[in-house]
């Protein structure tokens, strides 16, 4: 297993989750990026040690009112699992609801879903 060393943009993505919000790339360059949040995945989504990451630093950001749990993708109405190759299906839960998310390393990267 990888020993992780995240950097600025998986702390943006824990922090935006943190607070239930689409997390937000747009002050990164692209190869900051490239560098930082494509390594997170592999071909069936984020990977282990990147979830497990996460998860921790979400509920720790939001002293434990926030957490991060695995969703799955057929729960998704109109979803196509065929159509996002590098996706992944994570239930937000807040203390102002819950939202589903799907990350992926195409366009959008990150969308919440009505389900």
């Amino acid at each position: 297993m990888e020993i992780l060393q995240p950097g600025p943009i998986p702390l943006k993505i824990a922090q935006d989750l943190a607070v239930l919000a689409l997390p937000d790339l747009s002050s990164f360059s692209a190869g900051e990026i490239r560098e930082q949040y494509w390594p997170m995945f592999s071909k069936s989504g984020l990977k282990p040690e990147w979830l497990a990451w996460l998860q921790n630093a979400v509920e720790e950001i939001s002293n434990g009112l926030t957490k991060l749990e695995p969703g799955k993708a057929e729960d998704l109405p109109n979803f196509d699992p065929m159509k996002p190759i590098f996706a992944d299906v994570q239930r937000v839960q807040g203390a102002s609801g819950e939202k589903v998310l799907i990350m992926s390393q195409g366009d959008p990267r990150f969308e919440f879903v009505d389900e």
